[in-house]
């Protein structure tokens, strides 16, 4: 289990404090709103907890030994491996 904790703009500046967004005539571009250079929003304060379950079962598996073999490595195909090692085996004795 983890825990997280995330905090933006904590002095709470925010551009309307300072200037409208919205001008009270068009601009000569045709806009009715300026262009953001400040937070928009106030402070922002969450958390939360995360919980690791996958990790946990994979952990688990591994540790029994059920998981399934991992791509190019071992597994059934290294058992058939040896039985082709056994056959070469008595063709040439």
């Amino acid at each position: 289990m983890r825990l997280f904790l995330n905090l933006e703009n904590l002095t709470n500046v925010r551009q309307t404090r300072w200037n409208s967004l919205l001008r009270p005539n068009r601009a000569p571009d045709g806009r009715w709103t300026v262009d953001a250079w400040a937070p928009l929003d106030g402070r922002v304060i969450n958390g939360g907890v995360r919980f690791l379950f996958a990790t946990r079962v994979v952990r688990r598996l591994r540790s029994l030994s059920l998981t399934p073999p991992h791509p190019g490595g071992g597994g059934a195909q290294g058992a058939g491996g040896g039985s082709r090692h056994k056959a070469k085996r008595r063709r040439s004795s």
